[in-house]
């Protein structure tokens, strides 16, 4: 089903209209834009959106082009948004990671000609029990084998991933920290410091 849903921002008095609904969902009943008066907002400037994504991680900024690319093979018009609560895609992002490729490999095939950021491949695992005063090697469990992954810096890499969404048509807003969902009415977002 799709619903019909308003985006408000405090920071700038801007609203976006959008449409959520799954990319490949073949029939879709279209609610009314409004079963329910919202008339204590006075109008504003509004976008519309089929997709809106709440929170530019990796998987928001992965669902947003994946959806994109279904949209150009199928040659339909999908129009997809990702509101982030950071000033920037990747600003909360803070972890290392170590990343296996293969879902990369499938979202995004030339990911190394297009500069990812994957410069450290895993050359050596080692597992050790630490006690007190020393540690004791283990052997490396077959599923801990990162052997052909990469050391990555998860920051670099989700700032990477959004200029790749933005390049395949996804409109990426940093900045703008959802707060609250009202079905069927208004997606208000507003920066506030707890957010931040």
């Amino acid at each position: 089903m799709c619903i019909r849903d308003r985006v408000s921002t405090q920071s700038t008095g801007k609203l976006m209209t959008v449409s959520m609904r799954a990319a490949a969902a073949a029939r879709c009943i279209r609610a009314p834009i409004y079963r329910r008066a919202c008339s204590t907002l006075a109008p504003r400037e509004a976008m519309e959106y089929d997709v809106v994504i709440v929170g530019g991680g990796p998987a928001g900024l992965s669902a947003a082009l994946r959806l994109r690319q279904l949209a150009e093979e199928r040659e339909k018009e999908l129009s997809v948004c990702v509101l982030e609560k950071g000033a920037e895609i990747g600003a909360h992002i803070l972890s290392g990671n170590v990343l296996e490729t293969k879902a990369l490999d499938e979202l995004v095939p030339n990911w190394a000609e297009l500069g990812a950021p994957l410069d450290t491949p895993v050359e050596k695992d080692s597992m050790r029990f630490l006690t007190a005063s020393s540690s004791i090697w283990l052997p490396t469990p077959p599923p801990m084998n990162n052997h052909g992954n990469y050391i990555i810096s998860l920051s670099q890499f989700t700032r990477w991933l959004g200029e790749q969404a933005e390049n395949a048509g996804v409109d990426v807003f940093p900045g703008f920290a959802v707060s609250e969902v009202l079905y069927d009415c208004l997606l208000y977002t507003s920066p506030s410091p707890r957010d931040s």
